[in-house]
């Protein structure tokens, strides 16, 4: 994925609304210090046709879900890290993913 603008966009409060969280616990970041982290996962759900992760294959242009977590620091909550994960399931019938 090149651009991700559309996943910084998702956390903006006008697009919130449409992310489902779930709260993973906290875990020892894998950070220099090793600080302790709160995880969140999050999946995109709803919204416009517009949103989620541009995908262009078999010369259309598919918008597909973003999922993943989000780590931030349980002493202030400054993310450390995001990971996102697109299933291409819906816009080609497989098992095909992108990390």
């Amino acid at each position: 994925m090149s651009d991700l603008g559309q996943m910084v966009l998702m956390f903006t409060r006008s697009q919130l609304k449409n992310v489902r969280f779930s709260f993973q616990g906290e875990r020892a970041a894998e950070t220099p210090g090793g600080a302790p982290v709160a995880v969140v996962r999050y999946k995109q759900e709803g919204g416009d046709d517009q949103t989620g992760a541009r995908v262009y294959a078999d010369h259309e242009l598919h918008h597909l879900p973003l999922e993943g977590e989000r780590w931030v620091r349980a002493s202030d909550g400054v993310p450390v890290r995001i990971t996102t994960q697109v299933t291409a399931r819906e816009a080609w019938g497989g098992g095909r993913s992108c990390i």
